[in-house]
């Protein structure tokens, strides 16, 4: 099934924004921190964590152990229980970084590019970077003081409420 490739960055177990993604907006290192580096697309993100420089993500790349997938089952983009598994759990054994620049598909998302992962058991299959059609009539332009209180807000909606032991301090 379709899933995002993660990288839990802060290791709290969760997803919370696009920078724990791989995409054209990620900011990243080989160190799996925050920079001021974004990458052109997913793959290109991906390839600053090629340690050994062989266009592969594998085992022999240190980020391997630390990549997940994320299914978000109920497309309420929150991470909820049970939506994240690690890459290597999965069956991928590798990640191609060779891409082909692609096209846009029938609900108008554009396909950027293009690769292919590898299973344990040799099979293989597309892995796509997407960039998703944008209704701008039903988005809004927050300042980040709103998009930090609306997470906080939706963050206590949750039932299970794991991000919790994060805060020491929450009001």
């Amino acid at each position: 099934g379709d899933a995002f490739l993660a990288l839990d960055k802060n290791s709290n177990g969760l997803i919370d924004n696009g920078n724990e993604l791989f995409g054209n907006h990620t900011i990243s290192n080989t160190r799996f921190k925050y920079t001021n580096n974004k990458a052109t697309n997913g793959f290109e993100a991906l390839k600053a964590y090629d340690l050994n420089d062989d266009n592969v993500i594998d085992s022999k790349d240190e980020i391997y152990d630390k990549l997940l997938l994320w299914k978000d089952s109920n497309q309420n983009a929150i991470t909820d229980k049970g939506e994240l598994i690690k890459l290597k759990d999965s069956g991928i054994v590798s990640i191609d970084l060779n891409y082909k620049n692609t096209n846009t598909d029938e609900k108008g998302n554009t396909i950027k590019q293009s690769s292919t992962v590898t299973f344990e058991d040799g099979s293989t299959t597309i892995a796509n970077d997407v960039w998703f059609k944008v209704n701008l009539d039903k988005t809004k332009h927050i300042s980040i003081d709103e998009m930090i209180k609306d997470t906080l807000i939706n963050l206590n909606k949750r039932q299970d409420k794991p991000h919790l032991k994060y805060f020491k301090n929450v009001a």
